[in-house]
């Protein structure tokens, strides 16, 4: 939901936007597909969270993200 909302407020104020969700194939985790989904882009907005409990999750998922861009 908090992803749809930020599509709809870009969008509202003359952004172009992709929206990738996981359905989509899109995958923060990996990265995987991520660069084929926004090829050319100059931001990319992650509103989903790191899907563990685990300490040392957030670190890796930040980690895995930044570094597919």
């Amino acid at each position: 939901m908090v992803g749809a909302n930020a599509v709809a407020v870009l969008r509202k104020g003359g952004r172009e936007v992709i929206a990738a969700p996981r359905k989509a194939g899109g995958n923060t985790v990996t990265g995987e597909r991520l660069k084929e989904a926004m090829p050319d882009r100059q931001v990319m907005t992650d509103v989903s969270h790191a899907p563990s409990f685990d300490a040392e999750a957030p670190k890796l998922f930040d980690g895995v993200l930044k570094g597919s861009l």
